[in-house]
């Protein structure tokens, strides 16, 4: 296949195979942010704090698809969907801690605690990292029910 061919190309071309990865990565995160952050659902949420969630969970779902389906060769290409969910297993708990307690540099605070946001829309962010935890939780569990039978 065509595509076992480039990837044994970009093997072989590490730099290549990295700037075409970081490539990809920053298209996929200029889109999803003119998706999220340009679009308006409400006025409060075109705010980072309120849409950050969203706008990681996407992305990461987006460059896994990308990674696990054409950077892959074929022979250990998988494409089902408890192996496409599976980061958000582990990605939602952690980015909902740092979210909680806020990230900040020196000189400012990029990503605010959740306790500080406006009550009426903080659980826009709490229900996404739930809602795409539970997801991810119940296709891996579905994928291991299906299994065993």
């Amino acid at each position: 296949m065509w595509l076992d061919k480039v990837n044994t190309w970009l093997k072989r071309h590490g730099f290549l195979a990295w700037l075409l990865d970081f490539s990809v990565l920053m298209l996929f995160a200029m889109i999803m942010g003119i998706l999220v952050f340009q679009i308006p659902f409400l006025p409060t949420y075109s705010k980072s704090n309120y849409v950050f969630p969203l706008f990681i969970n996407i992305l990461v779902l987006l460059y896994y698809a990308y990674g696990s389906i054409l950077r892959e060769n074929s022979a250990k290409r998988s494409t089902s969907l408890k192996d496409l969910v599976n980061p958000l297993l582990y990605i939602n708990p952690m980015v909902l801690l740092l979210h909680y307690f806020g990230v900040r540099s020196r000189r400012h605070r990029p990503l605010l605690p959740l306790p500080t946001l406006d009550h009426r829309y903080v659980w826009f962010p709490i229900a996404t990292y739930i809602i795409f935890f539970l997801i991810a939780a119940v296709i891996t569990i579905a994928s291991k029910g299906s299994k065993k039978k």
